[in-house]
């Protein structure tokens, strides 16, 4: 509360039970402080209710992390962003900080055929992938 009057703003997410409810509710707001003189008369709050966003990111991030398929999210820099354990499983590292250290482009380039099977847009009918296992494990994740 001192923070608040000092700024006389704040900004943030409140979790809220509402009453004869027995779910919980999010609450994306922002408060400003209502002056009278230099004191502070009062406060005017706009909230938005983003529960529904906040279960559809819960959804995402339990399908994302327990898939078994790897799974990247890269920038236009060729940042890798974010991986799920199963990529991370499946190229051999042994963490994640570790991956994410890399860029996806120079990446792929140092598995052998990867860059063919991505090129062609080809998983299941990569004629190398009978051949080479990293081949069709790396053009399925690349493609993902």
């Amino acid at each position: 509360m001192p923070r608040f009057l000092e700024r006389r703003h704040w900004t943030g997410v409140v979790q809220i039970r509402l009453k004869m409810r027995q779910t919980v509710h999010y609450f994306d707001c922002v408060i400003h402080a209502m002056m009278r003189g230099e004191q502070v008369n009062g406060m005017t709050i706009l909230a938005r209710d983003i529960t529904a966003s906040r279960r559809n990111e819960a959804r995402f991030t339990e399908l994302f992390e327990t898939l078994q398929e790897g799974i990247y999210i890269v920038t236009p820099e060729d940042q890798i962003v974010d991986a799920n354990p199963a990529l991370v499983r499946l190229l051999g590292y042994d963490s994640k900080s570790e991956l994410l250290a890399k860029k996806s482009l120079r990446f792929f380039r140092t598995i052998p055929c990867a860059s063919w099977c991505v090129k062609k847009s080809i998983v299941n009918r990569c004629s190398k992938a009978a051949r080479s296992p990293c081949c069709a494990r790396t053009a399925f994740s690349s493609l993902a």
